[in-house]
């Protein structure tokens, strides 16, 4: 890693401890290290989606990342956030580099548990529903492009909904993005879309998610014609065991001018404080078997 991606590493480090009880102050997000293995090949992942957000009355700041780093000199993917907030009677604005308001609203499950596969590991050149769901933060973490722009968000009862503008860095795309979240029991319905620079390129995604106890599926459907053409769909489902051992599985179509399956298990044993271990296999249509073992932090 270069000396502004070490100090990106530290900085997942630094603000995870962070308590979220403070007073108007919010943090959450999830620190990995995950040791990949397949195509005769290896590799080490360090995997931070660290967001924090500060409140006091009408203005607050927020500052996050979404990163992953080859640990062993191969490739790195971030996204660095960096915003004014700005509370009104109609909602929230957040002015200057924002997470943008899919990624903020919509939180897509790793493939088989593998943050490997979302930095582009096992499904190359789809980044919608895999680990991203929206093209502005797969073109800010894949081209390495810093984003800016403006994000509107609010909620009225079960429903939360957002819309951001973005431009980035060396590019004349501006991408206008809508999305939204309704929630019933506990079943999620989550949408989104967004256009190129008002020029005919969109991506869409529609997914839903429910949790029952026990037992957890989601399933999301995404088309995009912005950074290429064609269509994903990827199922997940998760059973808890116990309270600690979680198994689970994944599958996703992708159809980008040849239809391609894979498919995907994973395990994971939870500490109860957020800490946990995991282990996965993946394989697919074209592709060497993947396997992953993984140490990580959830808050």
């Amino acid at each position: 890693m270069n000396r502004h991606s070490r100090a990106l590493a530290a900085l997942l480090v630094t603000i995870c401890p962070l308590s979220a009880h403070a007073q108007g102050l919010e943090t959450s997000g999830q620190v990995e290290l995950e040791f990949l293995r397949g195509n005769d090949a290896s590799t080490t992942l360090l995997s931070g989606d660290v967001m924090l957000r500060y409140r006091s009355g009408s203005f607050g700041g927020e500052l996050g990342t979404d990163a992953d780093f080859a640990l062993d000199g191969g490739g790195e993917f971030k996204s660095i956030y960096a915003a004014a907030l700005f509370a009104t009677p109609f909602g929230e604005f957040a002015v200057g580099a924002p997470e943008s308001a899919a990624d903020m609203l919509i939180d897509v499950p790793s493939f088989a548990g593998m943050k490997g596969i979302d930095a582009g590991g096992l499904l190359p050149g789809q980044p919608v529903t895999l680990g991203t769901p929206s093209v502005v933060g797969a073109i800010a973490k894949g081209e390495n492009r810093q984003s800016y722009g403006l994000r509107y968000s609010g909620s009225s009862g079960d429903i939360r909904y957002g819309a951001s503008i973005h431009r980035f860095d060396g590019s004349d795309t501006t991408i206008l993005q809508g999305a939204a979240e309704y929630t019933f029991g506990q079943t999620q319905v989550e949408g989104m879309i967004e256009n190129a620079s008002l020029e005919g390129g969109f991506s869409g995604l529609i997914g839903v998610a429910h949790d029952q106890g026990q037992y957890s599926v989601s399933a999301y459907l995404s088309r995009q014609t912005i950074t290429a053409d064609g269509t994903t769909f990827q199922l997940n489902g998760a059973y808890r065991i116990s309270d600690s051992l979680t198994v689970g599985g994944s599958f996703a179509r992708k159809d980008f001018g040849t239809e391609q399956y894979f498919y995907g298990v994973t395990a994971g044993w939870g500490f109860g404080n957020g800490a946990y271990l995991s282990g996965g296999i993946a394989d697919g249509d074209d592709t060497g078997l993947l396997m992953d073992a993984s140490v990580g932090y959830k808050f």
